[in-house]
This record gives structure tokens, sequence and C-alpha cells, in this order.
């Protein structure tokens, strides 16, 4: 593990900082690929390799075909969670819980002011419009919580409210669980939109489940994040006891959870959070 210290509060973990970067590319490569993904049903040819596109974008299935970029933002969102407990944990130690939250509140604030901004340059204002009739009709709703930027925000901040109100990684643990079993029953109850056909009809309130499960993924995230630092002297040890059986169980999880409720990248369902973390960590080994 390759660290790095220089003006920094704690230090920079290259592989990290290299793995966040791919799956950057990555999204990167998928955002130019969406337009030409074809259409498997009428024969039209796609260009550009399948696995760098959502598989919803080539067949609208049940359950939905998977790729490595329908993991990439669960995997994105862990590294956000592992990465803010490195930060937000020094930062706590060394300079006290206002220092840490004025500093932390500080980038949410400006992921949350991006967010607005690119909504804000997808939808200009016409001319005749007042800016109360702009805003007014703006949508808050994807700019505030199921944006990108959005999302690692709401990811940040579930991880920094649950470092600071719970230290033991064990426990955090589980209450990140116990949040994907409420976001399991939520998606099963019908009662929220799950982006489906189906729901198109009923007419269902607007709940961001992904959003949400991602955020639970983030504490999960920083879980990792604290085994990690309390064992960084002896890494090998940290796998042994925590990362490697947790990435199996996770496998395990995964798979029986695809036979209850199948992976959905809209929803964020429970089978596609716990399957990113069995890949992500046994990919290490």
């Amino acid at each position: 593990m390759v660290q790095v210290r220089g003006h920094y509060e704690h230090e920079r973990y290259v592989w990290l900082d290299q793995a966040r970067g791919i799956v950057g590319l990555f999204f990167i490569i998928s955002t130019i690929t969406w337009n030409y993904g074809g259409d498997l049903l009428h024969g039209e040819s796609m260009i550009g390799p399948t696995y760098l596109d959502h598989g919803y974008n080539y067949m609208r299935s049940t359950p939905q075909i998977l790729t490595i970029i329908d993991v990439g933002q669960p995997i994105f969102l862990f590294f956000v969670g592992l990465s803010g407990y490195i930060a937000f944990s020094s930062r706590l130690k060394k300079k006290g819980a206002l220092r840490a939250w004025g500093y932390s509140l500080q980038r949410l604030f400006l992921l949350y002011s991006l967010s607005i901004l690119g909504i804000m340059l997808e939808k200009q204002r016409d001319v005749d419009q007042s800016w109360y009739e702009y805003f007014a009709s703006f949508n808050w709703y994807s700019a505030l919580c199921v944006d990108v930027l959005a999302v690692i925000a709401a990811g940040a901040f579930a991880t920094y409210l649950s470092v600071q109100l719970i230290r033991s990684a064990d426990v955090r643990a589980w209450v990140a669980i116990s949040l994907f079993f409420i976001h399991a029953f939520i998606t099963a109850a019908y009662i929220t939109d799950r982006q489906t056909w189906s729901d198109l009809f009923l007419d269902l309130p607007k709940f961001p489940l992904s959003t949400f499960n991602l955020a639970a993924l983030s504490i999960i995230g920083s879980c990792f994040g604290q085994w990690i630092q309390e064992r960084r002297e002896d890494i090998p040890r940290a796998m042994q006891e925590r990362v490697v059986p947790v990435a199996c169980y996770c496998l395990v999880a995964a798979y029986s959870m695809e036979w209850i409720q199948p992976s959905n990248h809209h929803s964020g369902t429970m089978s596609l959070m716990l399957l990113e973390r069995s890949e992500e960590h046994t990919s290490e080994l």
C-alpha cells in the first residue's frame, strides 16, 4: 500500500485515488457510449463493448442485465465512505468535532451547489420567465436527491454522521445492513416509485431509493476504512480478520438476495450493493 504525506491531515492512499479515477473514467466512457447502444431486439448494431454501458440500455428485462458500469456507482460510493472515514476521523481526532464538521460541510455545500448548477445549465431560464417561475419549476428533486453529485454528497454526509455517532466499525456495519433491509422492504411494498414501467401507471410518490442504499453502502465503506486504519501496520491481518470474511459473506448474501429481489441499478437493491462489496474486495486478493 503506497502512501504519500504532504500538507494533508493524513496519509494519501495512492491506490484509492487510482481506483476512484478508474471508476470516473468508466463513467465518462459510459456517458459517451450511451448514444451508441443500438437495439438488440431489432438487430440494430452497437458501437463499443457492451460492458462499458448500462445493461438496461441494451434491453429492458426482469431481472436486469448487469455490466461493470451498473456497479460503477456503488463502487465509487463505497470509496466515498472509505476515504470519508479516513479524512473525517483524522480531523475529528486532531482538530475536534467543530473543525471536522466545518470542513465537511464546506465539501457538502460545494457538491450540492455543483449539482444545482448542473441542472440549471440543462434547463436554462426562458427570457420571458421570471426567476420565481423558474425556480418554482426547477427540478429540485433531481438536484438534491438523485443527481450524481447529490448522491455523492448524501453518501459523504451519511459517512460523517455515522462515524461521529457510532465509533465502533462493527456496530456501524450492522446499522448499514439494517438500512439495506429497510430499503428492501420499501421496494417490495410498492409504496414508492421504483422507476419501473408499472410504476408509471400507479403514480407512486417519489423516494430516492438508490440514493438511500448508496448512502448505506458508504457507511459500510467507512467500516472497511476503519478496519484498515486500525491495522494499517499489519494490512494482511486486517484482510484476514475482517475484509475477506465480510466480502465472502456479502457474496453469499448477494447470491441469495438475487432470488428474492434481483439487482436493479435504478432502485439500488440490496443484492446489487452486496454484489459490489464482494467483487471489490475479493479482487484485492
